[in-house]
């Protein structure tokens, strides 16, 4: 094969859509198989995918936990907006992903959360030193790239006025990470990354495309709901800023739902140990009954593996930029579902 061929744009194009054919194809196979093997209800995949996590033996003793989910964001796997009058040939929408929530759905916790608007501090003050102005949003720092959803809550902000100042030093921490990585990415991308969750086994559950934001409170609180409205009760869920995310949950229409099902949010092992020793000896994993050797840090391996595929998202169309993720992701489940025996002799 000849390696000093100049690049040429019909070569790649054929080869993005031999395989993109070749994607459908698998996916109306498999819907044909699922269909006749009646595995086509709604939440099929998350209720039986991971055979560790979903099935029961007869008589089987009651645990602490029915279940464990995982909750972070990625800003890897960005999708480039359109600059100008520039228009896109491909306008197509992927609309029947199993893993993808609906915009919709997520869009109905974008409010119902009581909170004030608190704006994260300036990048490089420290964060004990920052005006408790530029906490609560009064000022006017303009590096900060604007964008439509500025205005819509982060996962701490539910917090309420009344708690204590071990969930702010977490909180402000999380936000100073938050407001660097804002400058750094929502001028130039539609799609800014996805948010995930998947089960302990590394499973993926269900994702969402972050649109032109951080991680909104929204993410984690439409992952939550359709968890406890798929899952049931007596879970447990990691996500590396679980305590503040708990009182925003606390103080959002989730509340009595969460209440009354028995969920227990906490931080993963590693990032728990940036946060305050208070914070860490009522949400970190090694002081929480039921949860045994797990570190819940499954979607950073994830993700680690994952990011490979930045290099073909960026500049992909929206339809396509959702069906590389959705079959890398099909693939990663497949991988994991044959692999789950191994790796469950190995740690047990």
């Amino acid at each position: 094969m000849d390696y000093y061929k100049p690049y040429r744009r019909f070569m790649r194009a054929f080869v993005g859509d031999t395989y993109e054919v070749y994607v459908r194809i698998l996916n109306i196979l498999n819907k044909h198989v699922r269909d006749t093997l009646e595995w086509n209800t709604e939440n099929w995949r998350v209720l039986n995918a991971c055979h560790a996590c979903c099935y029961k033996l007869k008589d089987e003793p009651p645990l602490r936990f029915n279940r464990f989910f995982i909750l972070d964001g990625n800003n890897s796997l960005c999708h480039l907006k359109l600059f100008g009058n520039h228009q896109v040939a491909d306008s197509r929408v992927m609309n029947d992903s199993s893993y993808y929530l609906s915009d919709n759905y997520v869009n109905q916790f974008a409010s119902r959360h009581n909170t004030s608007l608190r704006k994260p501090p300036p990048v490089g003050v420290p964060l004990d030193e920052a005006p408790a102005d530029d906490f609560n949003g009064n000022d006017n720092d303009e590096d900060v790239t604007s964008s439509p959803l500025d205005d819509e809550n982060d996962p701490t902000d539910g917090r309420g006025e009344g708690n204590t100042n071990n969930l702010d030093t977490c909180a402000k921490n999380w936000k100073a990470a938050a407001a660097n990585e804002k400058k750094q990415t929502w001028d130039i991308f539609d799609e800014t990354g996805i948010f995930a969750s998947a089960c302990r086994h590394g499973l993926i559950l269900w994702l969402i495309d972050m649109v032109q934001s951080g991680e909104l409170a929204k993410y984690p609180l439409a992952m939550v709901a359709k968890a406890l409205e798929v899952l049931g009760e007596d879970l447990g869920g990691a996500y590396d800023i679980g305590c503040s995310f708990s009182a925003t949950v606390r103080n959002s229409s989730l509340a009595a739902e969460a209440k009354a099902k028995n969920l227990l949010l906490f931080v993963n092992t590693f990032h728990g140990y940036t946060h305050s020793y208070s914070c860490q000896t009522k949400n970190h994993p090694n002081v929480i009954k039921g949860v045994g050797l797990e570190d819940f840090e499954t979607l950073e391996h994830i993700f680690s593996l994952s990011n490979q595929l930045t290099t073909i998202t960026h500049y992909a169309s929206r339809y396509r930029h959702r069906l590389l993720i959705d079959s890398y992701f099909c693939q990663w489940d497949e991988d994991k579902y044959l692999n789950l025996g191994t790796f469950i002799l190995n740690n047990y």
